[in-house]
């Protein structure tokens, strides 16, 4: 029977079915639905009125997502770190130099295997051909090989979260970013022997930096593409955009999956604490090393997305640096490291460019280049357009150190000293096309006054010497005549 009109809308007090508790646990939130939680916030955060808001940048008056639930939706699906990855990340010093059990560590991923002896192969000149991990690390050093793998692994584990099908999110740029931050890592780690964690540490904390980025972009696709594009109009940090909506960064989710997955504290901070900018928080070396390595990458072009501007060093870096390595804490860090290590991050960038060209040659990854997709309705297409780049077409990075640079040689004020008032015109004296200033005259003038001094000197001893000998053979014929005889 079909209520009339009359009880159909009466006001709740008037109306015999109304439960005021019922109604103040639907507002509240508190109410129990039928449907589970997980689907209904998955619905929420992939509702096309709410990705079309981000996208167009209109007004979002509240996150879509309360504290906690997105990273509840990422630990629930997920892929964790494969196994011959994770002994390959934590090897003992002991097992490195036995490069027989060594070997055994490459032991069960096939896979892995044949991608590392194909790249060595193929890009290493050794006497003959590598057939098998043990012969690689034999002919080759352990840590080289080891630092292939490692590299060659996490972007095969990237594949495993589709990172070379995510939308508006170029792979090859990602996986550089990633790559090359942990070979600065390394670097920058073997240059600071007062730190407390050996340089492969730092290797390894610097390579799971991003992970939230992949599970994110893993679990909720159309969410994060809509919060990429909308990070491409803005140009703010990508970590500032995740927050707002989701009340959540890809630091803080990446840190719990390291978490859920076993890793060290120390470790997982390199993630869920990277982004963080509290003064008042406490974070260990490690993290701090894996912070510089990440804007050194990122002022060199190589961020996680290309149009992101780079933040500025946190002070908490400068800190570490004062205490492990003064020369590079003296005004902005970045000058004196590129100077002493610019060339070695430049080998290691193209080192790094020639896996992923490899890997897209002989595997059956594909990067997919979103970047070339324009127009106002893009973001409702899948992408499709792939693109392989080429050795000569590697980005370099910039580094203004290394460049010939051209020597602009100004006249400077003639100030007088010294020397000008012994011998007029002095300060200004010349050899060609160089100008002799104030400190390389001085240097200059003492150690000519040096030669001449030490050449009278000399020539006095000689002069007295002789003169000696001769007042000797004189007096000796007048005290003894018979001697001439």
């Amino acid at each position: 029977m079909e209520p009339s009109e009359d009880t159909a809308y009466q006001l709740p007090e008037e109306n015999p079915d109304y439960e005021p508790e019922l109604e103040a646990e639907q507002e509240s939130g508190e109410f129990d639905s039928e449907e589970p939680e997980s689907i209904d916030i998955e619905a929420r955060l992939t509702d096309p009125t709410n990705l079309r808001a981000i996208v167009s940048s209109e007004a979002i008056y509240k996150p879509l997502a309360e504290p906690g639930e997105v990273e509840t939706l990422v630990l629930q699906n997920n892929k964790p770190v494969p196994s011959t990855m994770m002994s390959l990340l934590f090897m003992e010093e002991k097992v490195k130099s036995n490069w027989p059990e060594a070997a055994k560590k490459f032991e069960g991923d096939e896979t892995l295997c044949r991608y590392v002896l194909g790249y060595l192969n193929a890009n290493v000149q050794v006497s003959e051909n590598m057939t098998s991990i043990a012969r690689a690390l034999a002919l080759l050093t352990t840590y080289r090989v080891l630092d292939t793998a490692l590299q060659i692994g996490f972007v095969l584990w990237a594949e495993k979260y589709r990172i070379n099908r995510a939308e508006k999110l170029n792979a090859r740029h990602f996986l550089r970013h990633v790559l090359l931050t942990a070979n600065i890592a390394k670097l920058l780690a073997e240059e600071m022997p007062g730190l407390d964690f050996e340089p492969d540490r730092a290797f390894a904390g610097a390579l799971l930096q991003k992970v939230g980025i992949m599970a994110l972009q893993y679990r909720l696709p159309s969410l994060y593409k809509a919060i990429l594009l909308r990070q491409q109009d803005t140009g703010k940090p990508l970590h500032e955009i995740e927050r707002f909506v989701i009340q959540t960064d890809h630091g803080e989710i990446g840190g719990s999956l390291l978490q859920s997955w076993g890793f060290a504290e120390d470790i997982a901070d390199c993630a869920g604490k990277h982004l963080s900018k509290d003064p008042d928080s406490q974070f260990g070396d490690l993290t701090q090393l894996c912070k510089l390595a990440t804007y050194i990458a990122s002022s060199r072009g190589v961020g996680v997305v290309r149009n992101q501007k780079v933040e500025e060093l946190e002070m908490g870096v400068k800190d570490m640096l004062r205490r492990v390595k003064p020369a590079w804490a003296r005004g902005e860090p970045l000058g004196p490291i590129m100077l002493q290590h610019g060339e070695r991050i430049q080998l290691r960038n193209r080192t790094v460019s020639e896996i992923l060209n490899y890997i897209e040659q002989m595997g059956d990854m594909r990067f997919v280049d979103s970047d070339q997709e324009q127009g106002a309705d893009s973001s409702e297409n899948i992408l499709t357009s792939m693109t392989k780049v080429e050795m000569d077409d590697v980005p370099a990075l910039n580094l203004p150190e290394l460049q010939p640079r051209k020597v602009v040689r100004t006249r400077r004020i003639f100030r007088p000293t010294v020397w000008d008032y012994i011998v007029p015109g002095l300060g200004q004296m010349r050899f060609g096309s160089y100008h002799m200033g104030r400190a390389q005259l001085g240097c200059f003038l003492a150690f000519l006054f040096g030669t001449l001094g030490s050449f009278a000197v000399s020539l006095t001893l000689t002069i007295l010497f002789v003169f000696g000998m001769l007042a000797m053979a004189i007096w000796s014929m007048a005290s003894f005549p018979n001697l001439s005889k």
